[in-house]
């Protein structure tokens, strides 16, 4: 994932200024079926402070409007990093995996390591997620191939370890823990269960 998936496609919701206009929207897209009790947990989960939204880590920058970095976090967290999550909570333990997070691009105005953002580390200059693709598809283990970048630890439910791509001169590549906004993506994706997309 990109760290700031739901950036991109956030930006036909620039004119949601208030929490009664999110709730709405989320009503009305994205979870039609979600009861107003669960809309409301969801906007727990998401308070109204731009400091805690997407593209995060840029504290009150990157603001289109009032809801656009809550709104943006909801929508990646929704699609992308809650299902991600859940996918690696059940299935970790019982097959080889791995899992990577692209903070590249932070500077980009507005969108941040926006959705596709990390094409541009498969196919351009640097190419390490491009080298780690080919181990992976080759061999099954994105570190055999890997042009002597560092070691992409496998994921398990205990460790929680993955690889962040970033633009830091000194340490492109680093290994973190993924547990990142733990209690918000267990609730997006509990609640995406219950109502799917």
């Amino acid at each position: 994932n990109c760290d700031d998936e739901g950036s991109l496609f956030s930006i036909a919701s620039i004119n949601l200024s208030t929490t009664a206009d999110t709730k709405q929207f989320l009503k009305s897209y994205m979870l039609p079926n979600a009861t107003d009790y669960e809309i409301d947990l969801m906007l727990q989960y998401y308070p109204d402070n731009p400091i805690l939204g997407c593209p995060f880590d840029t504290g009150g920058l990157n603001k289109l409007s009032q809801q656009f970095k809550r709104v943006a976090a909801i929508q990646g967290d929704v699609v992308f990093h809650g299902p991600r999550r859940f996918l690696l909570k059940h299935s970790a333990d019982k097959q080889p995996s791995w899992s990577f997070l692209s903070k590249r691009g932070k500077d980009l105005a507005y969108l941040g390591s926006a959705h596709a953002t990390d094409l541009l580390n498969s196919y351009g200059p640097t190419g390490e997620l491009r080298d780690y693709i080919i181990g992976f598809t080759s061999n099954l283990n994105p570190n055999i191939g890997s042009g002597g970048h560092l070691t992409w630890p496998q994921y398990d439910t205990k460790n929680l370890k993955a690889v962040v791509f970033q633009d830091a001169i000194l340490s492109p590549i680093q290994v973190a823990k993924d547990d990142y906004r733990q209690q918000s993506l267990e609730f997006v994706a509990n609640i995406s269960l219950l109502n799917p997309l």
